[in-house]
């Protein structure tokens, strides 16, 4: 077996190793010492160790001025060290407890951006990118004049048009096997959430095919019309074809 002293040696190599967690500042130090190592490891870019570092002042300095900065700081170092679940986390609690801090709005919007981390590819569930717009939207709604609020738009502009491509591709999984019925349900779902998507042209060319192979002769020429009526420029109209006839 080896000996302490050998575990001892061999725990002081591993530590010096690239890639290795820095070894905090020891008991003792003042806070704003220790603040400032944390500080500088996120400068650094050594966000694992700066998120240690923020948590490990915000635990021993919970009444500390510099508590909040830390906080938000350690939802940051999450997020930059592809954490994105446990930053929103830290995120929304910061922007819950702390409605009145000057860094309420960029955490609200810092949940937003780990959620659309988290969301994943088209195939995939979309709860995820669901939450990112939910939370963009709060923050649209609590902080009304955040100047932050422009990005937050950008963000529900990117959610919402990939869960309406994600509607569009299960409708058009169930009208490729021939259930139009179930098609439409996505279709028009599709339609009434996210209408100014740019995969609506596609839907609509979609539902127009699915009513007509349903025999809903008017449902199929309101949808014509309101493809040629309102993107008459886009590929889906020009594919209306003679089956538009």
């Amino acid at each position: 077996m080896l000996g302490l002293a050998m575990w001892s040696g061999i725990a002081a190599v591993i530590g010096a190793l690239p890639g290795c967690a820095a070894k905090l500042p020891p008991d003792g130090t003042p806070p704003q010492e220790r603040f400032q190592w944390a500080m500088d490891k996120y400068g650094g870019g050594k966000y694992g160790d700066a998120a240690r570092g923020f948590l490990d002042f915000v635990t021993r300095e919970p009444l500390s001025p510099l508590a909040d900065s830390a906080l938000f700081l350690l939802a940051e170092s999450y997020l930059q060290d592809g954490d994105p679940l446990r930053a929103a986390t830290e995120f929304t609690r910061f922007a819950q407890t702390r409605p009145n801090n000057e860094l309420a709005d960029d955490a609200q919007l810092g949940a937003c951006r780990a959620y659309w981390e988290l969301s994943p590819s088209l195939p995939r569930d979309q709860e995820y990118t669901r939450q990112a717009i939910e939370e963009c939207t709060r923050m649209l709604q609590f902080f009304p004049d955040s100047p932050r609020g422009e990005e937050a738009l950008a963000l529900i502009s990117e959610a919402t048009a990939k869960m309406a491509a994600k509607q569009y591709r299960v409708g058009k999984y169930y009208f490729d096997q021939g259930l139009y019925e179930s098609a439409n349900i996505y279709f028009e779902s599709a339609l009434n959430s996210y209408p100014d998507a740019p995969v609506i042209p596609d839907v609509l060319l979609a539902l127009y095919r699915s009513y007509r192979r349903l025999g809903f002769d008017a449902e199929a020429e309101a949808t014509k019309l309101r493809l040629t009526r309102d993107h008459p420029d886009t590929e889906a109209a020009r594919r209306l074809g003679p089956e538009s006839s």
